[in-house]
């Protein structure tokens, strides 16, 4: 399996886990399948940066939803 991850989407991975280097760093990966055995990440939306409950995950599923 190949994963391609896009500069944009890097970055914001990076950003995020320098920004949080203590905690844990939680996010959302949005891409698409290419083929059977390649995935292309166009971007990465962050989340959370301590822990992640069940009704926050979903709050943020939807807002992403309405976004992509």
């Amino acid at each position: 399996m190949s994963i391609e991850i896009e500069d944009k989407a890097y970055c914001k991975i990076l950003l995020h886990m320098i920004k949080h280097t203590l905690n844990n760093c939680f996010g959302i990966l949005i891409g698409k399948k290419k083929s059977d055995n390649e995935h292309l990440v166009s971007d990465a939306i962050p989340l959370s940066h301590d822990n992640l409950l069940a009704p926050q995950v979903e709050f943020s599923l939807l807002m992403v939803k309405l976004l992509y």
